[in-house]
């Protein structure tokens, strides 16, 4: 059975409970995030989809109603600036990484903005966000959309995600005391380009809660050969996995020779102070660019 559509057709198909989260979460100071995660539990319709700011058919998935309402109140857009450093480096044909895929929002958005003409490959090992994801691909006939049920680090084998109360917040680190614990495979980039199972990356976006720094030491080879351009969330998070952003960046200028930018709301990139760099507080999304990387589209 389809969902009802919502009052606002524009913003997509979407049922009751939705809707309500959605109304929720723009009107009730409270539970912003807590009360839509709860409707959720009460939907279990998989022919919703919200319409993203660039119009492509983002597959919902339940118990991410909390994620969902935040798009639908804000015009189908999630983190917009890290969207415009995506795409202002990926051109026609070229092969983007979406590393914490999350519901997909980043995938969908740009692989609707260059018309399915460049192959994305989502990694999120969470697998009812992964069918989520792969469903979104369905729906737009976005058939250069891979998606990877996998977590990414610097080892292969059993990986262990802890999923706590916010699905957009699992980590390879519990961040919640009664954080459930999903075991998963486990890879790394190098590997997984080596042996062909993916191609080797132009653009990577990568947000996975405090991973990051591990997902880069098992891309050693990958950054070096292909020098991609590298969105990269490095905040609070790193303090639980016991590294500092100095590190991140160590650790890529190892692989590259990259040079580095803060990432701000507005879209705009400043080189980043180096007396900053332990500062993660003051703007999370950092840019990295090979030092002869130019914008694409």
């Amino acid at each position: 059975m389809r969902a009802a559509k919502s009052n606002t057709p524009d913003q997509g198909n979407i049922g009751p409970a939705l809707e309500l989260a959605r109304l929720w979460a723009k009107y009730i100071p409270r539970g912003k995030g807590w009360f839509p995660r709860l409707a959720g539990h009460f939907s279990t319709d998989e022919q919703q989809w919200v319409l993203t700011k660039h119009g492509g058919k983002l597959a919902v998935a339940s118990r991410s109603f909390d994620v969902f309402a935040h798009l639908l109140n804000n015009g189908g857009s999630w983190d917009y600036h890290v969207f415009l450093a995506c795409v202002r480096y990926l051109q026609k044909d070229k092969v983007f990484y979406d590393i914490g895929a999350n519901v997909g929002y980043m995938s969908v958005e740009v692989a609707r903005f260059f018309n399915n003409q460049v192959s994305v490959i989502a990694v999120e090992p969470q697998p009812d966000l992964a069918l989520a994801i792969a469903r979104s691909a369905r729906l737009n006939g976005f058939d250069r959309l891979k998606v990877l049920a996998v977590m990414l680090g610097n080892t292969s084998g059993p990986g262990r995600l802890f999923i706590g109360s916010h699905q957009i917040h699992a980590s390879a680190v519990a961040r919640e005391k009664r954080s459930k614990t999903l075991t998963c495979p486990a890879a790394t980039i190098d590997e997984m380009v080596a042996s062909g199972k993916i191609p080797p990356p132009d653009v990577i976006k990568i947000d996975i809660e405090g991973g990051e720094l591990a997902a880069f030491q098992g891309a050693g080879n990958t950054l070096a050969s292909h020098r991609p351009v590298i969105v990269f969330e490095c905040d609070a998070n790193s303090e639980r996995f016991g590294y500092t952003q100095n590190d991140v960046i160590e650790c890529l200028r190892s692989a590259a020779d990259y040079e580095f930018y803060n990432l701000f709301s507005d879209g705009s990139e400043l080189p980043l102070n180096p007396g900053n760099r332990a500062r993660p507080d003051l703007v999370a999304d950092i840019l990295a660019k090979p030092v002869s990387a130019k914008g694409g589209k």
